[in-house]
Protein backbone atom coordinates (compact mmCIF):
# COMPACT_ATOMS: atom_id res chain seq x y z
CA UNK A 1 0.00 0.00 0.00
CA UNK A 2 2.70 2.60 1.17
CA UNK A 3 4.73 1.87 -2.22
CA UNK A 4 1.73 2.76 -4.23
CA UNK A 5 1.06 5.77 -2.17
CA UNK A 6 4.37 6.98 -2.89
CA UNK A 7 4.18 5.68 -6.75
CA UNK A 8 0.98 7.69 -7.26
CA UNK A 9 2.47 10.95 -5.43
CA UNK A 10 5.70 10.21 -7.79
CA UNK A 11 3.50 10.36 -10.83
CA UNK A 12 1.51 13.91 -9.52
CA UNK A 13 3.44 15.46 -7.16
CA UNK A 14 6.11 17.84 -9.97
CA UNK A 15 2.47 19.16 -11.84
CA UNK A 16 0.84 19.35 -8.16
CA UNK A 17 3.29 21.05 -6.40
CA UNK A 18 4.69 23.30 -9.46
CA UNK A 19 1.22 25.07 -9.75
CA UNK A 20 0.91 25.45 -5.93
CA UNK A 21 3.62 27.35 -5.46
CA UNK A 22 3.44 29.36 -8.62
CA UNK A 23 0.27 30.34 -7.26
CA UNK A 24 1.61 31.00 -3.63
CA UNK A 25 4.78 33.16 -4.82
CA UNK A 26 2.23 34.86 -7.08
CA UNK A 27 0.88 36.42 -4.29
CA UNK A 28 3.98 37.39 -1.85
CA UNK A 29 5.06 40.59 -1.59
CA UNK A 30 8.03 41.10 -3.89
CA UNK A 31 11.36 42.31 -2.10
CA UNK A 32 13.80 42.08 -4.90
CA UNK A 33 14.83 46.12 -3.90
CA UNK A 34 17.28 47.53 -1.23
CA UNK A 35 16.12 50.24 0.57
CA UNK A 36 17.35 53.64 -0.24
CA UNK A 37 20.53 54.27 1.70
CA UNK A 38 20.90 50.05 2.13
CA UNK A 39 23.09 48.05 -0.24
CA UNK A 40 22.01 45.22 -1.96
CA UNK A 41 22.07 42.15 0.40
CA UNK A 42 23.22 39.32 -2.04
CA UNK A 43 26.76 41.46 -2.68
CA UNK A 44 29.77 41.09 -1.87
CA UNK A 45 30.04 44.86 -1.17
CA UNK A 46 26.87 44.59 1.18
CA UNK A 47 28.66 42.11 3.37
CA UNK A 48 31.32 40.25 2.93
CA UNK A 49 30.94 37.64 4.68
CA UNK A 50 28.32 37.48 6.94
CA UNK A 51 28.91 36.94 10.93
CA UNK A 52 26.48 37.26 14.18
CA UNK A 53 23.25 36.05 14.62
CA UNK A 54 19.42 37.07 13.66
CA UNK A 55 17.70 36.47 17.18
CA UNK A 56 13.94 37.07 18.07
CA UNK A 57 14.45 37.69 21.95
CA UNK A 58 11.17 38.56 22.95
CA UNK A 59 7.38 39.03 22.01
CA UNK A 60 5.36 41.58 23.92
CA UNK A 61 0.98 40.43 24.50
CA UNK A 62 -0.85 43.60 22.49
CA UNK A 63 -4.16 42.49 23.03
CA UNK A 64 -6.16 39.22 24.92
CA UNK A 65 -9.22 37.96 23.93
CA UNK A 66 -9.23 34.76 26.32
CA UNK A 67 -9.36 32.30 23.29
CA UNK A 68 -6.98 33.91 21.01
CA UNK A 69 -4.11 36.57 21.08
CA UNK A 70 -1.81 39.23 19.33
CA UNK A 71 1.69 39.36 20.20
CA UNK A 72 4.31 41.55 18.24
CA UNK A 73 7.94 40.31 18.75
CA UNK A 74 11.39 41.99 18.96
CA UNK A 75 14.34 41.14 16.73
CA UNK A 76 17.81 41.88 17.49
CA UNK A 77 20.51 42.00 14.54
CA UNK A 78 24.02 41.02 16.23
CA UNK A 79 25.62 40.57 12.39
CA UNK A 80 27.79 42.93 10.74
CA UNK A 81 25.53 43.33 7.71
CA UNK A 82 21.99 45.44 6.78
CA UNK A 83 19.58 44.11 5.61
CA UNK A 84 16.52 45.66 4.14
CA UNK A 85 13.66 42.76 3.15
CA UNK A 86 13.49 40.31 6.41
CA UNK A 87 10.58 38.00 7.17
CA UNK A 88 10.18 36.30 10.15
CA UNK A 89 7.62 33.26 10.02
CA UNK A 90 6.03 32.06 13.61
CA UNK A 91 5.20 28.37 14.06
CA UNK A 92 4.13 26.69 17.03
CA UNK A 93 5.92 23.40 18.45
CA UNK A 94 4.49 20.39 17.37
CA UNK A 95 3.28 19.63 21.04
CA UNK A 96 2.01 22.66 21.91
CA UNK A 97 -1.52 22.72 20.78
CA UNK A 98 -1.17 26.00 19.29
CA UNK A 99 -2.80 27.28 15.92
CA UNK A 100 -0.70 30.72 14.94
CA UNK A 101 -2.22 33.52 12.00
CA UNK A 102 -0.73 36.39 10.50
CA UNK A 103 2.08 34.00 11.20
CA UNK A 104 4.34 35.50 8.35
CA UNK A 105 5.99 39.44 9.46
CA UNK A 106 7.02 41.34 6.74
CA UNK A 107 9.58 43.25 8.82
CA UNK A 108 11.62 44.56 6.03
CA UNK A 109 15.08 46.98 6.91
CA UNK A 110 16.97 46.01 10.21
CA UNK A 111 20.35 47.76 10.30
CA UNK A 112 23.73 45.94 11.80
CA UNK A 113 23.63 46.07 16.12
CA UNK A 114 19.85 47.24 15.70
CA UNK A 115 16.92 45.95 18.08
CA UNK A 116 13.56 46.30 16.68
CA UNK A 117 9.93 45.86 17.74
CA UNK A 118 8.42 46.36 14.16
CA UNK A 119 4.27 46.59 13.93
CA UNK A 120 3.10 43.47 11.95
CA UNK A 121 1.39 41.15 14.31
CA UNK A 122 0.51 37.60 14.83
CA UNK A 123 -2.07 35.28 16.81
CA UNK A 124 -2.36 32.72 18.45
CA UNK A 125 -5.25 30.62 19.22
CA UNK A 126 -5.73 28.63 22.46
CA UNK A 127 -7.74 28.71 25.38
CA UNK A 128 -4.74 30.27 26.89
CA UNK A 129 -3.35 31.97 24.35
CA UNK A 130 -2.43 35.16 26.52
CA UNK A 131 0.35 32.78 28.37
CA UNK A 132 2.09 31.60 24.99
CA UNK A 133 5.79 32.65 25.28
CA UNK A 134 9.01 32.04 22.65
CA UNK A 135 9.60 28.53 23.93
CA UNK A 136 6.26 27.45 22.84
CA UNK A 137 6.86 28.74 19.01
CA UNK A 138 9.55 28.71 16.27
CA UNK A 139 10.45 31.84 14.33
CA UNK A 140 12.20 31.77 10.85
CA UNK A 141 14.48 34.77 9.95
CA UNK A 142 14.66 35.19 6.13
CA UNK A 143 16.13 37.40 4.01
CA UNK A 144 14.08 37.79 0.78
CA UNK A 145 15.96 40.40 -1.33
CA UNK A 146 18.46 37.18 -2.63
CA UNK A 147 17.66 33.99 -3.57
CA UNK A 148 20.34 32.39 -1.21
CA UNK A 149 18.52 33.96 1.95
CA UNK A 150 19.85 33.44 5.37
CA UNK A 151 22.43 31.04 6.27
CA UNK A 152 24.17 32.14 9.16
CA UNK A 153 25.89 28.80 10.99
CA UNK A 154 26.88 28.04 7.08
CA UNK A 155 26.02 24.48 7.30
CA UNK A 156 24.57 24.83 3.93
CA UNK A 157 20.70 25.33 4.14
CA UNK A 158 19.26 28.55 4.86
CA UNK A 159 18.01 29.17 8.20
CA UNK A 160 14.16 30.02 8.01
CA UNK A 161 14.06 26.22 5.82
CA UNK A 162 15.85 24.78 9.25
CA UNK A 163 13.43 26.07 11.70
CA UNK A 164 10.67 24.84 9.07
CA UNK A 165 11.88 21.17 9.51
CA UNK A 166 12.34 21.69 13.70
CA UNK A 167 8.76 22.92 14.04
CA UNK A 168 6.51 20.63 11.27
CA UNK A 169 8.27 17.40 11.71
CA UNK A 170 8.32 14.95 14.07
CA UNK A 171 11.21 13.88 15.72
CA UNK A 172 11.36 9.91 15.49
CA UNK A 173 12.41 6.92 13.30
CA UNK A 174 15.15 9.37 11.43
CA UNK A 175 12.21 11.59 10.24
CA UNK A 176 14.00 15.12 10.76
CA UNK A 177 17.17 13.74 9.45
CA UNK A 178 15.69 12.65 6.17
CA UNK A 179 13.75 16.24 6.17
CA UNK A 180 16.58 17.82 6.07
CA UNK A 181 18.59 15.66 3.58
CA UNK A 182 15.32 16.36 1.50
CA UNK A 183 15.73 20.11 1.88
CA UNK A 184 19.07 19.77 0.83
CA UNK A 185 18.53 17.56 -2.35
CA UNK A 186 15.81 20.16 -3.68
CA UNK A 187 18.43 23.19 -2.88
CA UNK A 188 21.09 21.03 -4.88
CA UNK A 189 18.59 20.61 -7.38
CA UNK A 190 17.47 24.31 -8.03
CA UNK A 191 21.05 25.17 -8.13
CA UNK A 192 21.99 23.48 -11.30
CA UNK A 193 22.55 24.45 -14.72
CA UNK A 194 22.83 21.66 -17.12
CA UNK A 195 20.41 19.21 -18.47
CA UNK A 196 22.60 15.98 -17.17
CA UNK A 197 23.00 17.63 -13.34
CA UNK A 198 19.81 18.98 -13.42
CA UNK A 199 18.48 15.25 -14.23
CA UNK A 200 20.99 13.45 -11.70
CA UNK A 201 20.20 16.15 -8.58
CA UNK A 202 16.19 15.60 -9.70
CA UNK A 203 16.69 11.94 -9.32
CA UNK A 204 18.02 12.49 -5.65
CA UNK A 205 15.00 14.73 -5.13
CA UNK A 206 12.93 11.57 -5.33
CA UNK A 207 15.25 9.22 -3.30
CA UNK A 208 14.80 11.32 -0.50
CA UNK A 209 10.74 12.21 -0.73
CA UNK A 210 10.43 8.23 -1.03
CA UNK A 211 12.14 7.67 1.80
CA UNK A 212 10.17 10.05 3.62
CA UNK A 213 7.07 9.10 2.63
CA UNK A 214 7.88 5.65 3.77
CA UNK A 215 9.08 6.52 6.99
CA UNK A 216 6.13 4.87 9.91
CA UNK A 217 5.38 8.10 12.64
CA UNK A 218 3.22 7.12 15.46
CA UNK A 219 2.35 11.09 15.47
CA UNK A 220 -0.57 12.12 13.01
CA UNK A 221 1.12 14.03 10.78
CA UNK A 222 0.97 14.19 6.52
CA UNK A 223 4.28 13.06 5.06
CA UNK A 224 2.69 14.43 2.11
CA UNK A 225 2.15 17.90 3.74
CA UNK A 226 5.45 18.02 5.09
CA UNK A 227 7.32 17.71 2.10
CA UNK A 228 5.04 20.43 0.23
CA UNK A 229 5.78 22.90 3.02
CA UNK A 230 9.52 21.98 2.86
CA UNK A 231 9.24 22.80 -1.41
CA UNK A 232 7.15 25.94 -0.57
CA UNK A 233 8.99 27.56 2.09
CA UNK A 234 12.35 27.06 -0.19
CA UNK A 235 10.56 28.34 -3.10
CA UNK A 236 8.55 31.25 -1.52
CA UNK A 237 10.15 34.31 -3.81
CA UNK A 238 9.45 34.86 -7.54
CA UNK A 239 13.34 34.77 -7.62
CA UNK A 240 13.78 31.81 -5.52
CA UNK A 241 10.88 29.95 -7.72
CA UNK A 242 12.36 31.05 -11.41
CA UNK A 243 15.62 28.83 -10.23
CA UNK A 244 12.81 25.94 -9.62
CA UNK A 245 10.92 26.29 -12.63
CA UNK A 246 14.73 26.90 -14.40
CA UNK A 247 15.68 23.38 -13.07
CA UNK A 248 12.63 21.62 -13.69
CA UNK A 249 13.23 22.60 -17.40
CA UNK A 250 16.14 21.11 -17.74
CA UNK A 251 16.09 18.21 -15.73
CA UNK A 252 12.38 17.34 -18.54
CA UNK A 253 14.42 18.07 -21.32
CA UNK A 254 16.56 14.98 -20.83
CA UNK A 255 14.20 13.12 -18.30
CA UNK A 256 13.53 9.30 -19.36
CA UNK A 257 10.70 7.60 -17.48
CA UNK A 258 12.14 6.09 -14.59
CA UNK A 259 11.38 2.67 -12.99
CA UNK A 260 10.02 2.79 -9.99
CA UNK A 261 12.28 1.26 -7.26
CA UNK A 262 12.01 -2.09 -5.37
CA UNK A 263 11.46 -1.52 -1.55
CA UNK A 264 15.08 -2.92 -1.80
CA UNK A 265 16.45 0.16 -3.29
CA UNK A 266 14.24 2.42 -1.17
CA UNK A 267 16.16 1.05 1.84
CA UNK A 268 19.53 1.44 0.36
CA UNK A 269 18.74 5.01 -0.77
CA UNK A 270 17.36 5.88 2.66
CA UNK A 271 20.73 4.23 4.69
CA UNK A 272 22.91 6.01 2.40
CA UNK A 273 21.77 9.40 3.14
CA UNK A 274 21.76 8.96 7.03
CA UNK A 275 25.31 8.34 6.58
CA UNK A 276 26.75 11.51 7.89
CA UNK A 277 28.57 14.06 4.81
CA UNK A 278 31.66 13.64 6.10
CA UNK A 279 31.46 9.52 6.67
CA UNK A 280 31.15 9.32 3.10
Amino acid sequence: MAQHVAECFLQVSSIFKLSLLALVASSLPLHAQALDGLPETGSEEAHPPITGTMDVVGMELVEDRGDEARFTLTLVNTTNADFSGLVVSVYPNLTSGLEVRDAVLDIGAVRSGETVTPSPTFTVLDATAGSTGLTDLHFAVDDRTHVDGLDLDKNGLRDDVEVLIEAIVPDENNAVELADKYARSAVRFYRQDTPETANEAFDDVENLLLCLLETELTTDVSMDDITTRILMEISNTDERLAARLKALDLAYSVRQTRAFPSDEQIARFCSEALIPDNAK
